[in-house]
């Protein structure tokens, strides 16, 4: 074994039994990443690897302000923008379990302004889609998958005021941009309409069903679509690439800022992307997953909904590598260089967090970074796959 290898192979803390081949040294991950913070790929980020029983590696790397020289730490909060997908759908997954809910029920039996849509025809010269024919009934699992056809979200997030009822009834006033089922298409409308459903299903605003019952009971005490003055104060700052030197700039943040102040009266939780976290919280979450739907003695839903939520959906419907099950991306044949088993889900966020769930090696992967864009030739998988590389090679199923 190559001393590259031995010297990812465990963490101090945990059992000495829990590892082969001695001590992880804290901080090993952190210089897999360091690289990449040294040339401006990223400026920094918080890397977390756990396992059912809890955290066995968290390091943060890089600045959570570069301008003002702030290290980033582990209380660092990011906004999870489309991680929150993965929220709604345990919540939607909780409704199945009460038996209030049927995945394969139309949406209209739950929301009646779905009922009898049609579908678009694109006219010539860019003129507005107008609807042609009758369209398949919408299921709910449709939502959950991005094969609903709905129109594509049109920035809910960025409208205080405008309440999660009226815009779902605003997008099914439209006509479908194709037959539910059919095609595949990444849409933020989905899991609004999702949200929507749970709000009709408990009697309770979709915010407060989510913290009540997810974020409460798992006491993800940095989870929230409202950050306080506490946690704005540990926001990591975003970064976007440059062409000009030093090919890098702060992301303005004024308008995600104005939404968070925003009277209570105006705020709106996103349930496609509202969230922010941090990364324990992330591993609370993800931790749940893996343990098939419980963890500390609390059940939040059934197992068989987790097989569901990270099994391939639509592969016949994208032909890649990576496919979407109910509310997560799924891998159904080997990711990259790392190596990664089918099986593997998780979700990721507009500026590039992760979670993901790997049941074969029976860890959870955080990655906390705020990047809004990459250099030419990179992308996320530039900092995700040499992560995971090492934390499988320090905790994986040949290490315990």
């Amino acid at each position: 074994m190559s001393r590259w290898i031995i010297c990812l192979i465990a963490l101090a803390g945990i059992s000495a039994g829990a590892v082969a081949d001695g001590a992880y040294q804290s901080g090993t991950i952190a210089k897999v990443i360091q690289p990449f913070v040294d040339d401006h790929t990223i400026e920094g980020a918080v890397l977390l690897v756990a396992n059912k029983n809890g955290i066995l590696a968290e390091e943060p790397v890089g600045y959570a302000n570069l301008e003002k020289q702030i290290p980033m730490s582990k209380d660092n909060v990011f906004w999870i923008a489309s991680e929150t997908k993965s929220f709604t759908t345990v919540a939607l997954m909780m409704m199945v379990d009460q038996g209030k809910l049927n995945l394969d029920d139309p949406v209209s039996k739950y929301l009646p302004e779905f009922a009898g849509q049609q579908v678009a025809e694109d006219q010539p010269g860019g003129a507005a889609a107008v609807p042609s024919a009758s369209a398949s009934p919408l299921l709910v699992r449709e939502l959950l998958n991005h094969t609903s056809g709905l129109i594509p979200d049109r920035n809910f997030g960025n409208h205080p005021g405008f309440h999660l009822k009226d815009y779902v009834a605003w997008i099914a006033s439209k006509p479908l941009i194709h037959d539910p089922g059919t095609h595949y298409l990444y849409n933020n409308s989905n899991f609004e309409t999702a949200g929507r459903i749970v709000e009709v299903l408990s009697g309770k605003s979709y915010e407060d069903f989510v913290s009540q019952n997810i974020i409460g009971p798992l006491g993800l005490t940095n989870t929230t679509f409202w950050p306080n003055d506490a946690q704005q104060a540990r926001l990591a700052m975003a970064y976007t690439h440059t062409e000009e030197p030093p090919g890098y700039k702060a992301v303005d943040q004024t308008g995600r800022a104005a939404r968070i102040n925003a009277p209570a009266d105006q705020r709106v939780a996103n349930p496609a992307g509202g969230l922010c976290s941090d990364a324990e919280d992330m591993s609370r979450f993800a931790r749940m997953l893996l343990s098939g739907g419980q963890l500390d003695g609390h059940r939040y839903i059934a197992t068989a909904d987790i097989r569901l939520m990270g099994s391939t959906q639509n592969k016949a419907i994208t032909g890649r590598e990576e496919g979407y099950g109910y509310g997560m991306f799924t891998k159904h044949a080997d990711h990259g260089e790392a190596g990664l088993a089918p099986g593997m889900f998780g979700h990721e966020g507009a500026l590039s967090t992760d979670f993901e769930v790997d049941p074969q090696d029976g860890l959870v992967f955080i990655t906390m970074v705020q990047q809004a864009s990459w250099a030419k030739g990179k992308g996320r998988g530039t900092i995700y796959d040499p992560f995971w590389k090492a934390a499988i090679a320090a905790f994986g199923r040949n290490k315990q």
